[in-house]
């Protein structure tokens, strides 16, 4: 397999106008860095915010746990819908204005989803999540598409930096997200977590506003003729379409447990580092239950599910640090150039796959502990990730193997030209 390292080849494409590369790490490009770590964090701790308390609230309110898992759900599926338009809009509009947008919309609907604890009738609390979670889902496109391209943009060379910075941002936010909500879920009532989380996204808008200046709105010549199958171009190279169903299965596993795991309680190869993600992720998970066949391991234990929810966590850098990179290194080697379209691209694509995931993740979290129980969802759950992790090993295998005929071919050419 050819070791991939997340420095990336740069090359000049046509159509491309923004400036040449200026130095990458500078003052001004590190607090830029810095910034858009923060917006990955407050999106992230946004959208795990009511995974302590939303259940039982539902509950009390005679909704479903399908209903639940739907409604965490929904949040996931509309971004994935959206962020493929969204890589369309960054190059035509700019990175800036979309992110500042996207934001502000996050931020509203964040804010008026406390008024839900007035609606008591099960139907109109259902529709009332699902209408603010779709607007903050649209919200969130926006801004993440436009947060990773702008970073992809500034530091084209240092997609390893990126994938790291912006997954630690996001697990540390979703970490975030549930003790800040609980807490104040327990201080204040339905209201307060959301207000204040509102809050904290719109005072991030003007500290956007002012680091992002306009010579971060670039353009290029081909922006009006970007069209929605151009943007899923990338798919068709294999090992992109690969890396981006990997990151389906993450994003599925990472959500999976979100709407379940509460009331349960209340009753450097990059290729190499995500093998060992997902098999990690499948042994974390078949514990968590634990799976039925390990009987050795006690059932209903809490330091059981603190010691393997702590192992998930652990090892889930090792699953998604690894995939921008290989997605990079695979749209380069494939032709893709080096340009804020490609970018905007990739990271639609980036952003969708991981958000179709976190759909999948919670609704059938909510559907399997409904009909099967809590041990054999996390069963079923820890061996998806062990069969992904078995694709991910024959697809590196018949690729290296290609590669190794092709090497072979090249060089029985060039003796016969010698």
């Amino acid at each position: 397999m050819k070791d991939s390292t997340s420095k990336i080849p740069v090359t000049k494409s046509t159509g491309d106008t923004r400036p040449e590369k200026e130095e990458t790490w500078t003052l001004r490009n590190t607090v830029i860095f810095l910034s858009m770590c923060l917006v990955y964090f407050a999106l992230f701790a946004a959208y795990s915010v009511y995974a302590p308390f939303l259940p039982s609230e539902a509950k009390d309110r005679c909704v479903s746990d399908i209903y639940v898992g739907l409604i965490f759900g929904s949040y996931a599926f509309v971004i994935f819908l959206t962020s493929p338009p969204c890589g369309v809009l960054v190059p035509k509009y700019g990175a800036r204005t979309m992110l500042v947008t996207g934001t502000f919309i996050a931020g509203t609907s964040l804010m008026l989803m406390g008024f839900g604890e007035v609606i008591f009738d099960p139907t109109m609390f259902i529709i009332f999540c699902f209408v603010l979670r779709i607007t903050s889902a649209i919200g969130a496109a926006a801004a993440e598409t436009a947060v990773l391209s702008l970073m992809l943009q500034k530091f084209p060379n240092d997609t390893g930096t990126v994938s790291g910075a912006v997954e630690t941002s996001c697990l540390v936010g979703s970490s975030f997200g549930p003790v800040f909500g609980g807490f104040m879920y327990t201080v204040g009532g339905f209201k307060l977590p959301f207000i204040l989380m509102g809050l904290i996204l719109f005072c991030s808008i003007g500290v956007l506003a002012f680091l992002l200046s306009k010579e971060t709105e670039y353009r290029t010549e081909s922006s009006k003729s970007i069209s929605m199958c151009k943007s899923m171009r990338p798919l068709r190279i294999p090992a992109v379409f690969v890396m981006g169903f990997s990151s389906v299965i993450g994003g599925a596993l990472s959500g999976f447990i979100q709407p379940i795991l509460a009331p349960h309680l209340r009753e450097k190869c990059y290729r190499s580092l995500l093998l060992s993600g997902l098999i990690a992720y499948s042994i974390g998970y078949l514990s968590l239950g634990p799976a039925p066949f390990l009987s050795f391991l006690p059932d209903g234990e809490i330091w059981l599910v603190c010691v393997a929810m702590a192992f998930s966590g652990f090892v889930a850098s090792f699953f998604y640090v690894p995939l921008l990179p290989e997605i990079m290194i695979a749209a380069r080697e494939n032709g893709m150039p080096d340009n804020e379209e490609t970018n905007a691209e990739l990271s639609s694509l980036y952003t969708s796959v991981y958000y179709l995931g976190a759909f999948i993740g919670p609704s059938l979290g909510g559907a399997f502990d409904e009909h099967f129980g809590f041990q054999w969802a996390m069963t079923i759950a820890g061996l998806i990730s062990f069969a992904q992790a078995l694709v991910v090993l024959i697809f590196t295998l018949v690729e290296k193997v290609s590669r190794g005929k092709c090497s072979n071919q090249t060089e029985e050419k060039l003796s016969l030209l010698n």
